[in-house]
């Protein structure tokens, strides 16, 4: 009897400063999901720095970079942003405004040096002026100023990678309000993208269905999760 072949792995990268924890978590649930739904010839492995092995001897950026540059490489990378973009990183002789940023030039540079065939980069910004404000009055009064710098910060990333000196937009971004906002439409952009990669178009079979998807008045216990969807919008609203 033939063995089942070796399911297909494909690494997404999330990179995100940390006032967008809500929205990292999010896209490690939409991940998780999605591997349900996709079934067992496909395995979805999320790469975050905090699921990271970095070890002693290493700083934080070096260890990140080793994991991002190893051979396996990365297949998706996300990119969150919203009114933070982190502190300065030195990496030989070039420092980066934040680590944010050196995992964008790492991403573009592995992007071209495998002629355009990986990783595929999405980029998200928060656009949220009254949640910054909001989260204003709750700033120590010696920090307000930080916060500011760091929000003029981001400005400034989106303004150096995303338009040119004429103000055309030269990359493509997606906006989005609240964390629901982003992870809706995350799932539709990594089912474009996953089933663009994808070597094996018999995946569904591992994502078959035998039972009766409709509970009625029953109530849907772990083993439905692949079959259950909505309420995606109270749920986050329970979890913030």
């Amino acid at each position: 009897m033939d063995s089942a072949p070796s399911p297909q792995t494909i690494r997404i990268f999330i990179s995100s400063p940390g006032d967008v924890e809500p929205e990292r978590l999010k896209a490690a649930q939409v991940i998780e999901q999605l591997g349900k739904f996709y079934g067992d010839a496909l395995s979805l492995q999320p790469v975050l720095w905090k699921q990271m092995p970095l070890e002693v001897n290493q700083g934080f950026q070096p260890g990140i970079d080793a994991v991002l540059s190893a051979d396996q490489g990365i297949d998706i990378a996300i990119f969150i942003l919203w009114s933070r973009l982190g502190t300065p990183v030195t990496v030989g002789d070039r420092t980066y405004a934040s680590g944010t940023e050196r995992e964008w030039h790492l991403m573009l540079e592995a992007l071209a040096q495998s002629g355009g065939e990986r990783p595929d980069i999405l980029f998200y910004r928060r656009r949220d002026e009254e949640g910054f404000t909001a989260g204003l009055a709750g700033v120590k009064p010696e920090l307000l100023q930080t916060a500011i710098d760091q929000n003029r910060a981001a400005e400034a990333f989106m303004q150096a990678h995303f338009w040119d000196k004429e103000g055309k937009n030269i990359r493509a971004y997606h906006g989005f309000q609240r964390p629901i906002d982003f992870a809706t439409i995350l799932k539709v952009h990594l089912r474009a993208l996953i089933d663009r990669r994808l070597t094996d178009r018999v995946w569904l079979r591992g994502a078959t269905w035998t039972e009766e998807p409709y509970r009625g008045l029953e109530p849907f216990q772990l083993e439905h999760a692949p079959i259950f969807f909505g309420r995606e919008a109270e749920i986050s609203e329970l979890e913030t």
